[in-house]
């Protein structure tokens, strides 16, 4: 393996990784919105942070409610 091929290999891993770890994030940060929903009745910390996951995900709670129709927290 020439050094170009390495050095290609390398940076196209590199986007690899970095785009699955973005959504890792992005379905870690939308689970725990689905969380804090389910709590924020009882909760209002519970409400604002879903709100402020709601707005930095750029996402309705309608749309987390359809994706996660069956979340049940832990």
């Amino acid at each position: 393996m020439s050094v170009k091929q390495r050095a290609d290999f390398e940076r196209q891993s590199l986007e690899y990784y970095i785009k699955a770890a973005k959504k890792q994030n992005i379905e870690y940060f939308e689970l725990k919105a689905r969380e804090l929903m389910a709590r924020s009745e009882s909760d209002m910390v519970s409400h604002a942070s879903a709100c402020l996951l709601f707005k930095q995900l750029n996402v309705t709670k309608e749309e987390l409610l359809k994706k996660y129709p069956n979340y049940v927290p832990q």
